[in-house]
């Protein structure tokens, strides 16, 4: 999918915010696909949402990736409702009956992947926030940087000049003294 990406991201320039969400969207759905088939409820592949949390907050602001978060959420809870009253029946080692997971650790289940993912989402984007601050403040301060060296070197020129015109002065005023 990767390799996909790739390929499309140059031909859609214009709309690249919107690619991203597209993508993310798109990933978190084929994680969704990929517990299903491991097992649903007994998957071990459930913290692949937390990655696409984290990869989030580099694409989309915070605001974002808390959306994001919510997604991840919201397709977990769906996935288990589902396997909790029997519509679906996943695969993998520990799936394939009705009556595999009880209310209480359904509602647990979900509870833990919410607060994961939003504790993920919250400190990934404050982290990615704070990177995207600390860049613009790196460019701020090599613009002021690089005055400061113009300025210098004007400084420097002027001060050489001022030297060259004040230093025959001497002379001339002696002789002009007869």
């Amino acid at each position: 999918m990767s390799a996909i990406y790739a390929i499309v991201s140059p031909m859609v320039q214009r709309h690249q915010r919107l690619f991203a969400y597209a993508q993310i969207c798109l990933d978190a759905l084929c994680i969704d696909l990929i517990i299903y088939v491991t097992g649903g409820s007994t998957s071990v592949f459930t913290f692949l949402y937390l990655l696409v949390v984290v990869y989030s907050s580099v694409f989309v602001f915070k605001r974002g990736t808390l959306c994001v978060a919510g997604l991840c959420s919201a397709l977990f809870t769906a996935l288990l409702i589902l396997e909790f009253n029997g519509t679906l029946n996943p695969f993998g080692p520990g799936g394939g009956g009705s009556g595999t997971l009880t209310g209480l650790q359904l509602v647990q289940k979900c509870a833990i992947m919410v607060v994961a993912c939003f504790s993920v989402a919250l400190l990934s984007g404050y982290l990615s926030d704070q990177e995207r601050r600390s860049k613009a403040e790196l460019v701020a301060m090599e613009a002021h940087l690089l005055r400061v060296q113009n300025l210098a070197q004007i400084g420097e020129m002027a001060a050489g000049l001022a030297h060259e015109i004040k230093n025959p002065l001497p002379p001339c005023r002696g002789r002009s003294r007869f």
